[in-house]
């Protein structure tokens, strides 16, 4: 049996759902299509936290596009709290970063005077935390960053765009139809949705949707992990701390920050090409030392829960974002940091659809680079590769 929309997103995810938001508020009658449930891929078990750390400062241009989007959110997420009536665990706090070795804060010195963000000596950086343990060469600090609820924020979006009449429907994506180039409907589990508009906001199974658009989409899993830990006294925790830890020559990251709930969140782990949401005792064990040396306070913690699942993992590690090359009304969004994109990636989405002046040049994410070799990593891959981790 055919049903019909003007627009379908493909992904219940927090990209997926801001999308389709943001689309229903324009007016457009929305479906959300999702194989398992909202938020139940990396949505569901992020970190939250917003602000454009030190590893996200190259490209230039994808640095600017990521403090547009923390900007944003931060205008719109606590309305979009009150409209739903969803408290989002919303925090402002600053993002103190740490150099605990000679490599890092070499790298600290080249690049946080390209950004806003105050670079301080190893004494300032003891001083704002004197939690931390040596050895500390020096520090960054980002104000205006903090941390929201990824799950609470999804279900947020989605609630918020079925109130403007959007619907979700749980079944699984099979297919496109299209009559030439131009995208007429969904295929899925239970019957086709027609349709003049889609967005593919698969996230980490983004590459699945390859066979649909006979296009490349390399963009698989990269699995992390974080823990959920309850200090044993009642602390006060003014910073989002984040650091990397040399391990056998390795640098390796952790952070550490506190929920307005007084958990304090400890990740992660990157493993890139897992699909799995499987907690693993290597995990834990790994992210617990780093984040003790880090903070030997931790070491008194009470593991509440541990999560684990894939995240988006574009190849070269920045945002895809625009039309599909050779589909007329095919459009995709995906990106690693999608907790503080969300809402601008939703935004841009419905101003490409409703052909409206964007609030900012998209070239340099168009999809189209998908099918070029990647010249250069950023983000997470930086790490992975400039950093051996």
């Amino acid at each position: 049996m055919k049903r019909s929309a003007d627009v379908v997103v493909v992904g219940g995810g927090i990209v997926g759902c801001a999308a389709a938001y943001f689309l229903s508020e324009a007016g457009a009658k929305v479906m959300i299509v999702e194989r398992n449930g909202l938020g139940s891929g990396a949505s569901g078990h992020g970190a939250g936290g917003f602000g454009v750390s030190l590893h996200w400062v190259e490209p230039p241009e994808h640095a600017r596009f990521m403090r547009q989007a923390v900007n944003y959110l931060k205008w719109i997420a606590p309305q979009i709290g009150e409209d739903t009536g969803i408290d989002l665990m919303w925090r402002e706090m600053p993002w103190l970063e740490v150099a605990r070795t000679e490599r890092t804060w070499d790298y600290m010195q080249e690049w946080a005077p390209k950004t806003a963000n105050k670079v301080l000596d190893a004494q300032d950086v003891q001083r704002l935390e004197p939690r931390l343990s040596s050895p500390i060469f020096g520090g960054v600090l980002g104000e205006g960053n903090g941390q929201v609820d990824s799950y609470r924020l999804t279900l947020a979006y989605a609630k918020g765009a079925e109130k403007r009449g959007a619907e979700v429907a749980i079944r699984e994506v099979t297919g496109l139809e299209r009559t030439g180039q131009r995208v007429t409907g969904v295929k899925t589990s239970n019957g086709t949705v027609v349709c003049d508009r889609v967005v593919l906001a698969m996230g980490a199974w983004t590459q699945q949707a390859e066979k649909w658009v006979n296009f490349p989409l390399p963009i698989g899993p990269l699995k992390g992990e974080l823990l959920f830990l309850k200090p044993k006294e009642k602390q006060y925790w003014p910073f989002w701390v984040s650091s990397y830890d040399t391990v056998d020559d390795q640098e390796l990251p952790i952070y550490l920050h506190m929920r307005a709930d007084g958990l304090v969140y400890a990740g992660t782990t990157a493993e890139p090409g897992l699909y799995d949401n499987i907690p693993t005792e290597k995990a834990r064990i790994g992210i617990m030392h780093r984040a003790i040396r880090l903070m030997p306070c931790i070491a008194e913690s009470e593991l509440v829960e541990h999560l684990a699942g894939p995240r988006p993992n574009p190849p070269d590690g920045t945002t895809v974002l625009g039309p599909i090359p050779g589909w007329d009304g095919l459009f995709m969004a995906v990106t690693l940091p999608g907790i503080m994109c969300s809402a601008f990636m939703g935004r841009i989405i419905t101003d490409l659809i409703f052909q409206r002046p964007l609030a900012v040049s998209i070239a340099t994410f168009h999809p189209k680079r998908l099918a070029e070799p990647v010249k250069e990593h950023y983000g997470y891959h930086k790490l992975l590769t400039d950093r051996s981790i």
